[in-house]
């Protein structure tokens, strides 16, 4: 059982730094499309 709690705390923290990594990547494209647009 202790195998399986362990497997789980991982997969909760890849799903975490996954979100963290897709929030990222939304923050910066959005802020190249906005400095695109005010630079324009």
């Amino acid at each position: 059982m202790p195998t399986g709690a362990a497997n789980d705390r991982i997969e909760i923290t890849f799903d975490l730094s996954d979100d963290r990594a897709g929030e990222e990547m939304m923050l910066k494209i959005g802020v190249t499309l906005t400095f695109n647009l005010v630079s324009r």
